[in-house]
């Protein structure tokens, strides 16, 4: 086990400054996008009501468990007493737990290779990997997971020399487990790997040490009331990532494609040197070998969304590190080369957050929308709607609004559906809708929340022409946002 140096001491420092400095200069660039309204909502609603199974909307929901919303509460709590931009509230928590996996991968690194250069270098190209720049800039768990499993595998490590690590190995593999559930299976694979390596494959503690997952997955199933919304959790969310049935080669092909461009496009600057990396020295780092092929989940489950590939970054930051001091000496050139690689990161990311989001509009209409009561929302699903106007509020539960939500928007782009929605909530498609929050990303129906709203005031569409709802003559808009969303004001017949 080695000792940290003075010098690895400013290595963790130089490392984690420059981690902090890079994400908090994008933080705020971009309204929170997709899952993250999603999460930042049901953390504040854990705030207002702490619960074992986290809740939406005052709805108990089977999406994630709870560690992640338990982690990021006390952060949250404390920047939101300091009245600062939104989304710097949710995504701070995530920079500051990147910046601890930055030093916990350098540290595993160094102790794996034993060259202090090396081990530097793949730091760094971990930290200014502009995937792991953009994933750990999100309010979503991809970030706190990655960190229980490198603090879990740095314990497994230290667990070779003394066995009083074996404790926090399974405390950190259970909190992975109740972060993102079955993502938390790659460390097991990974530690009896390090310790066949080692020849110490039947230690009798490393094997009790995996029992947190069999224990944490019964602790899950006793959290549940009801055994199916666990069995959707546990069971459809992982299924429903992988390839199946008819057509598997294609589908495989059709997800790789969509789920690797993502993912070469935002790790382009770093694959060359990866790849030089990975063909010369595959045959002497089995170790990472095998943490790089657990890519093959992300490509597949993946569809598009790069905080997938963020537990396979430490792999590949390694083999790019080998390819960048191949003699461990951090030379000049090597200081230019990562000068030059920061510079054209720092391009590439600009450019990045200047594209802008589709949840630019959602957010103009949450914040237009936040005061008002007897308020619709309809249409396609519009996460960021709910949250900024939740938050504006400052208000829990669902007294302001109701929402009827169409897996495909166009099913409903018409004046009767709209109409329909708008004055007979209730009886509303009431043959192929459900109303159970939980089922909401499984059942292919229409989901419409509990209302207890008899009269509307005002609508927000999501997805629906504009002009479909005007020609109704019953409204009229409030509020025109940059893209599909629509606040209307209802003037009567």
């Amino acid at each position: 086990m080695l000792k940290l140096s003075d010098e690895d001491k400013l290595n963790l420092l130089l490392l984690v400054c420059l981690t902090l400095a890079i994400r908090i200069a994008f933080t705020g660039a971009w309204p929170l996008i997709k899952d993250e309204n999603l999460y930042a909502r049901m953390t504040d609603e854990l705030l207002m009501k702490p619960t074992l199974i986290p809740a939406f909307l005052g709805f108990e929901v089977a999406w994630r468990p709870a560690a992640y919303f338990y982690a990021y509460a006390p952060f949250v709590a404390f920047l939101s007493a300091l009245n600062i931009q939104a989304e710097l509230i949710y995504r701070l928590p995530s920079v500051f737990f990147f910046a601890l996996c930055t030093a916990i991968f350098y540290q595993f690194t160094l102790e794996y290779c034993k060259k202090r250069n090396t081990a530097l270098a793949a730091a760094l190209v971990f930290t200014l990997n502009p995937l792991s720049v953009y994933v750990s800039n999100t309010a979503l768990t991809d970030t706190l997971l990655l960190l229980f499993i490198l603090s879990a595998l740095f314990c497994y490590q230290r667990a070779l020399s003394s066995r009083r690590f074996f404790l926090p190995a399974a405390t950190f593999l259970a909190l992975a487990f109740f972060t993102k559930t079955v993502v938390a299976f790659i460390i097991v694979p990974l530690a009896l790997c390090m310790f066949f390596l080692k020849k110490k494959p039947a230690e009798p503690l490393l094997w009790a040490s995996f029992l947190a997952i069999p224990l944490s997955i019964a602790a899950y199933y006793l959290m549940f009331e009801s055994k199916e919304a666990f069995y959707n959790e546990f069971f459809k969310n992982a299924t429903s990532k992988l390839p199946s049935g008819t057509g598997f080669a294609e589908t495989l092909a059709e997800r790789f494609w969509s789920s690797f461009l993502p993912f070469a496009a935002l790790c382009l600057v770093w694959l060359g040197f990866f790849a030089i990396g990975l063909a010369k020295n595959f045959k002497k780092h089995a170790f990472f070998l095998l943490w790089l092929a657990f890519i093959i989940f992300s490509i597949s489950g993946g569809g598009g969304m790069p905080w997938y590939y963020l537990p396979i970054i430490p792999a590949i930051s390694f083999f790019a590190a080998l390819a960048i001091c191949p003699k461990d000496e951090f030379d000049n050139l090597t200081i230019v080369l990562f000068i030059t690689l920061l510079l054209f990161t720092l391009g590439g990311l600009v450019y990045f957050y200047s594209l802008g989001m589709p949840e630019i509009s959602e957010r103009q209409a949450g914040l237009f929308a936040a005061g008002k009561q007897n308020v619709l929302v309809f249409g396609r699903y519009p996460p960021a709607v709910f949250f900024y106007k939740a938050h504006t509020e400052k208000m829990g539960g669902t007294s302001s609004f109701c929402w009827i939500n169409s897996l495909n928007a166009s099913d409903v782009n018409d004046t009767a559906s709209v109409l329909g929605a708008f004055h007979n909530y209730s009886t509303f498609r009431e043959n192929d809708s459900f109303s159970e929050m939980t089922d909401l990303f499984w059942r292919k129906q229409i989901y419409k929340m509990p209302c207890s709203i008899s009269r509307f005031d005002w609508l927000i569409t999501a997805g629906i022409d504009e002009n479909v709802t005007l020609a109704t003559g019953e409204f009229e808009l409030a509020n025109r946002t940059s893209g599909d969303v629509f606040v209307f004001r209802y003037i009567g017949k």
